[in-house]
C-alpha cells in the first residue's frame, strides 16, 4: 500500500567545507493508516530511511528538538536544520521551512478528524513531558542509513 501523503521536497547537504554543500531530493511520506504518528524520510540511492514522531518534526519547526537518532532546529526565520545520527557518522541536512509545513498540513489532512482529536490529546500530554534538548534521551525515531556521500 502506497502511502497517504508524498512529498518530494530539496534539502542542502551541510558539510564543514567551505561552499561544498550539495543539494539531496528526499521524499517526505504519510501513512494515517499504518502509523498516524510518524512520517517518513527516504534518501536518494539507498542513503536510508529514517522514520520519526510528526510531533518531533512540528515542535522542531519552532524550537531545537532531538528525539533518538534525530535532531531538529530552526535556523533563523525560514529554515530547519536536521541532523540523522548513525553508527556511521551524522548528516546534517537545511531545508526550507516551507516544503516541510506543506507537507504537514497534508498530513493533518490526510487523517480522520476522530483520530486527530485523540492525537491532539496525545500531543498536549507529551508536551507536558517534554524536556529541553540537552535532557531529551528517549529513542522514538528511528533509521537506518549512514551520513550521504557527496
Amino acid at each position: 500500500m502506497s502511502p497517504a501523503v508524498e512529498v518530494p521536497v530539496r534539502g542542502h547537504v551541510v558539510t564543514d567545507a567551505p561552499g561544498q554543500w550539495s543539494v539531496v531530493h528526499i521524499a517526505l511520506q504519510y501513512d494515517p493508516e499504518g502509523d498516524p504518528g510518524a512520517v517518513r524520510f527516504l534518501f536518494p540511492g539507498g542513503g536510508g530511511e529514517w522514520v520519526f514522531a510528526r510531533d518531533l518534526l512540528e515542535a522542531g519547526l519552532r524550537t531545537p528538538r532531538r528525539s533518538g537518532d534525530i535532531g531538529i532546529w530552526p535556523c533563523g526565520r525560514a529554515q530547519v536544520v536536521l541532523e540523522f545520527y548513525s553508527p556511521d557518522g551524522v548528516t546534517v541536512v537545511q531545508f526550507d521551512n516551507a516544503p516541510l509545513i506543506r507537507f504537514l498540513r497534508r498530513t493533518h489532512a490526510a487523517v480522520p478528524q476522530e483520530t486527530e482529536r485523540a492525537e491532539r490529546a496525545a500531543r498536549r500530554e507529551a508536551l507536558r513531558e517534554d524536556a529541553p534538548l540537552e535532557q531529551q534521551e528517549a529513542p522514538h525515531a528511528v533509521g537506518h542509513g549512514g551520513p550521504l556521500r557527496t
